[in-house]
């Protein structure tokens, strides 16, 4: 195979900063992400530094342990199942369904860490509770309303452990691998505070407004929002992360 069928195509989107896009832009990323899947978009106006940390957190993920990676994959195992079946059964076969997933996603989880952490804790006790109640008495509110009330429940533990305990909870689970100043640690907690809120909010007004169907699709769209704001801490994180003790002494010595 020859070098021309293998560079990756590079993309100027420059010329968006004074004028619409072209058709010859349209092309560029249709031959590129059609054909080949990749592209390398430069002029794009975005600080290198925010660029290289978007980078590393890449690289960070792709160096993760296998069985990392498949906790990442078996989060969102219990909810495809549930969406799956609502579009060829009723809201309470799904809801047996989740119940279903779940459990067994928290047996995959325990076999993988040897215990659970106490929001999947919490998220196993709600579902099972939450389900248990929309099978018993046939109302699909207990489960179109059990994320609000998780959501809810993370909110106030967060905000009950930064401003009444003075404990980072952030901090305190992932201290140990991530060297963040305590100023960050903060803006994390309370961004996270804030995340919580919104979600909560967001499923509760979609359960209220709008049809099951509805909100059945929203448990799949709207998973641009965790995903988004994931990056997205990700991203500050990788900027504001402090180098280790080691990586100081080394840099001092030189």
């Amino acid at each position: 195979m020859n070098s021309e069928n293998t560079s990756i195509p590079v993309i100027d989107v420059g010329s968006l900063a004074w004028q619409s896009p072209s058709s010859a832009l349209y092309s560029s990323f249709y031959e590129a992400y059609h054909h080949l899947g990749f592209g390398y978009i430069v002029n794009h106006g975005i600080e290198p530094a925010l660029v290289e940390s978007v980078f590393d957190a890449s690289r960070r993920f792709h160096a993760m342990p296998l069985e990392e990676k498949m906790k990442i994959a078996l989060d969102l195992f219990p909810i495809l199942l549930f969406v799956a079946t609502f579009k060829f059964a009723t809201i309470y076969e799904a809801t047996a369904v989740l119940m279903a997933a779940t459990l067994v996603q928290s047996l995959l989880m325990y076999r993988l860490d040897g215990k659970l952490a106490t929001m999947q804790k919490v998220t196993l006790a709600l579902i099972v509770v939450f389900g248990g109640l929309t099978l018993l008495l046939q109302d699909e509110r207990f489960i179109k309303y059990k994320p609000t009330l998780l959501y809810s429940c993370m909110a106030l533990g967060l905000f009950f452990s930064q401003f009444v305990l003075k404990k980072n909870f952030l901090k305190t689970m992932l201290g140990s691998q991530v060297n963040l100043p305590d100023a960050n640690w903060q803006t994390l907690s309370v961004s996270w505070i804030g995340y919580c809120i919104f979600m909560a909010t967001t499923n509760a007004y979609v359960a209220y407004e709008y049809s099951t169907d509805e909100w059945v699709n929203f448990k799949i769209w709207g998973y641009i929002f965790p995903l988004t704001f994931i990056v997205g801490t990700g991203i500050y994180i990788a900027k504001n992360v402090a180098p280790s003790e080691s990586t100081a002494d080394d840099e001092t010595t030189k």
